[in-house]
């Protein structure tokens, strides 16, 4: 996976922050937030898309359909039309999921159940919800490509992070998800989501208490911290880099399209049909990686790919 690496490095031209991972190769993290910016804005304007898109590959040996998805909890949205789509017209083998970690294995049982409960008890569910839901119900294998706190902690610790500092920043990141799908309305609910964070999704390693976490924000931003602040969905923006919440959001995500990189390829390796759910953003950093193992897509807005799906499925 060092090419991977390699190749998402010169992708990304990433200069600013340098640690060295497993393999010892020396990651430069700087300005990823603006070149980033600047890579998807061209991206989508040279290609005349807009969010979410298809990305289809194709060669002789695999065929990779990518969901370049638009994160919301709306079962009308085009993401989620999408997704059902390519799942019941694709006919995938295998599905590829942001979200949750890749050490949870193939198909984890409890996910399928919370997710289930959580489509019934509230109603809204975010994309990836949908495609376990569907995934499950069409006996489609599927596995997140999430590092685990220890894979994270490896990387992150030589820049002096802490495990606490990543546990409260990816609860941090979380919380304009959460706002999305009406768990966030109220301060009052936060001491709740950081015991669900912890105790239901395994996103964090350890509990604290919602004052452990205001107190965290003070020392790390240097300001008491409003409730506007945490439901504003710039508190962890990935483009920027005034905080260091922000900058931690750029290492995070670049760590984050290495793991996935290496599960969607492996994935290819076993599987004919693979289908991959993820953000937007995370395409445009992965695609050259893609491009250079299955050659060119073909690109396809929401609306032809549902159009393409349709017209496929009138005609079986």
């Amino acid at each position: 996976m060092d090419r991977v690496k390699k190749k998402l490095y010169s992708t990304l031209l990433l200069a600013f922050f340098t640690v060295t991972v497993s393999h010892g190769y020396t990651l430069d993290c700087n300005n990823v937030h603006e070149v980033t910016r600047r890579l998807i804005n061209n991206f989508l304007y040279i290609k005349r898309l807009t969010c979410p898109f298809a990305a289809h590959f194709k060669n002789d040996n695999n065929e990779l359909l990518y969901i370049a998805s638009y994160h919301q909890a709306d079962k009308n949205s085009q993401t989620f039309h999408m997704v059902k789509q390519a799942i019941e017209v694709f006919k995938p083998d295998f599905i590829v999921l942001e979200g949750f970690t890749k050490d949870q294995g193939i198909s984890p049982s409890y996910l399928k159940e919370l997710f289930n409960k959580e489509m019934i008890l509230r109603g809204t569910y975010s994309e990836v919800v949908y495609a376990i839901y569907l995934a499950t119900k069409n006996s489609i294998d599927f596995m997140g490509t999430e590092p685990s706190q220890d894979d994270f902690l490896k990387i992150l610790k030589i820049s002096g992070y802490t495990a606490k500092d990543l546990d409260l920043f990816i609860f941090s990141r979380t919380l304009f998800q959460f706002k999305n799908q009406g768990q966030l309305r109220t301060e009052a609910d936060i001491p709740g989501l950081l015991e669900e964070c912890y105790a239901s999704f395994n996103l964090m390693s350890s509990s604290y208490s919602y004052d452990e976490y205001r107190a965290w924000l003070h020392e790390k931003l240097g300001r008491n911290v409003s409730f506007q602040d945490l439901e504003d969905p710039l508190l962890c923006d990935v483009f920027l880099r005034n905080t260091y919440l922000q900058q931690l959001s750029a290492k995070h995500i670049f760590i984050r399209d290495v793991c996935a990189l290496e599960v969607i390829m492996e994935s290819l390796s076993k599987h004919k049909k693979v289908l991959v759910v993820f953000g937007a953003a995370h395409y445009i950093t992965q695609k050259d990686v893609l491009v250079e193992n299955l050659g060119q897509p073909f690109y396809m807005s929401s609306e032809q790919f549902i159009h393409v799906c349709r017209s496929a499925n009138n005609k079986q």
